[in-house]
């Protein structure tokens, strides 16, 4: 964390390590759930305006449609961040953030699954996931 602050070390990062843990992915047949990757990072570079390799990221959700089992859960909410909330303080921001989700699932290549979770406990939030993904065929 904090690497983004440095903005070309964390474009080196981003490179090497996302495009080592998707040979990773392919070549071991490995279930992972992961919080924040590539996407995430195509949503906050562009609205923190830190830039970044757009078109090794474009690349990258290229790669992760060759994981069938590959899918984006983006968990959105109606109203602004509430106190204790990871978003807290950045009120001018959510809805930018919100509305660039909705662009990336327009943008990626990958199945999107979008998930309201402003009332879900995280216990909820993990079996409303779950069930989506059995619809899908993907457990």
């Amino acid at each position: 964390h904090g690497e983004w602050k440095h903005p070309e070390r964390y474009k080196l990062m981003l490179r090497y390590t996302d495009l080592y843990f998707f040979t990773y992915l392919k070549n071991s047949g490995s279930n992972v759930v992961l919080d924040r990757a590539w996407t995430t990072e195509w949503v906050y570079s562009q609205v923190f305006n830190r830039g970044n390799d757009f078109e090794f990221l474009s690349k990258l959700d290229e790669l992760m449609t060759q994981i069938p089992q590959s899918v984006l859960i983006i968990t959105t909410r109606d109203n602004p961040p509430s106190k204790g909330d990871e978003l807290e303080g950045l009120d001018e921001k959510w809805l930018q953030i919100r509305d660039k989700y909705e662009e990336l699932s327009k943008w990626t290549q990958n199945k999107v699954i979008y998930i309201n979770t402003e009332n879900l406990t995280p216990e909820q939030t993990y079996m409303t996931c779950l069930q989506r993904l059995k619809e899908l065929g993907i457990l």
